[in-house]
């Protein structure tokens, strides 16, 4: 794995774009507070990873096609209420998917067992139908026996 520096992302005020539409739920990265990046170690370089891994389309590294997962394809691929109800269902299959893609990049690296993943669960998946948007929980535990409640927020449909 990679280290990671955190970055903060801050709310952007909601706007009208040029297409006359209202562009809700935008975040803009800032960079680290402090004069330079500091570098992540234990559960929380293990939770960005994951983050990472579960935000990054499958195929999209040239480099690594089976890197990623295929959460942000399904959500985007979604066309009708009852495929919103079978996402909710294939989400926990992407989120032991990743489990196993992590566990499997961890084999023959020699890392500190508080940056080794023991396990990983889905916790809840909440459907905001007035938004169209999921919100996701997920259970991390790291080979150290540390714990971290990932949420994932704002993944909008379509």
């Amino acid at each position: 794995m990679k280290d990671i520096a955190i970055i903060r992302l801050q709310k952007a005020p909601d706007m009208v774009g040029t297409d006359g539409y209202l562009h809700q739920n935008r975040y803009t990265a800032l960079p680290q507070m402090g004069i330079s990046p500091k570098i992540v170690t234990g559960v929380h370089k293990l939770a960005q990873f994951v983050t990472k891994l579960l935000l990054t389309t499958q195929g999209s590294d040239l480099y690594d096609p089976q890197y990623g997962s295929g959460l942000l394809y399904l959500l985007r691929q979604a066309q009708s209420p009852s495929d919103l109800a079978d996402i909710q269902g294939l989400i926990a299959t992407h989120i032991s998917d990743v489990r196993s893609q992590v566990i499997a990049s961890q084999v023959n690296l020699s890392l500190p067992s508080d940056e080794r993943l023991q396990d990983l669960k889905l916790l809840s998946v909440n459907f905001d139908q007035a938004n169209i948007k999921f919100d996701i929980e997920v259970s991390l535990v790291s080979e150290a026996g540390a714990a971290r409640t990932l949420n994932i927020q704002n993944l909008l449909v379509g």
